[in-house]
């Protein structure tokens, strides 16, 4: 369960969306008002979801990391593996060490860690990169319609 409508009254998002179900942001008065959500918050009904699919709760763990930690294992993981990592990856690495280094993990135990997301450096070696300019690009200011405007004569087609 997502309680959207805390979260986008939170400091974080600082009232800049409206809980809504879309994928365009409710900063885009395109017609975003008339969608409603499918999807209420209800815990309750979450977690009785999960339970009839057979996933149940395990007292599990989340870990929190610092940049720096993340950055330090991004490194470790190159020097050891030959490969650069992205940041989630770099994160959920930087959680195993900590938890390793906390004891909450055994130092001997066998551990998968989905690493996905890098490699990059290593694909850039030896080939010709080519950056890609952008068909349009909005000032932060830009109104709804110099939005709908320029996206329908880059696909073609109008709105109502």
């Amino acid at each position: 369960a997502i309680d959207y409508d805390t979260i986008c009254a939170s400091n974080t998002i600082g009232g800049l969306y409206t809980a809504g179900f879309s994928v365009l942001p409710s900063t885009l008065s395109y017609g975003y008002d008339k969608l409603t959500n499918p999807y209420a918050y209800d815990p309750a009904a979450a977690e009785k979801l999960l339970d009839d699919a057979g996933i149940k709760d395990t007292d599990g763990d989340v870990m929190d990391v610092t940049n720096a930690a993340e950055r330090k294992a991004a490194a470790l993981f190159e020097q050891l593996e030959g490969v650069d990592i992205h940041p989630a990856a770099a994160a959920a690495t930087a959680s195993l060490i900590k938890a390793v280094e906390s004891g909450l993990v055994d130092k001997e135990a066998v551990i998968m860690l989905n690493i996905t997301g890098g490699g990059e450096k290593l694909y850039k070696t030896g080939r010709e990169l080519h950056s890609l300019t952008p068909s349009a690009v909005f000032r932060i200011d830009a109104t709804d319609q110099e939005v709908i405007d320029t996206v329908e004569k880059m696909f073609g087609f109008v709105t109502e």
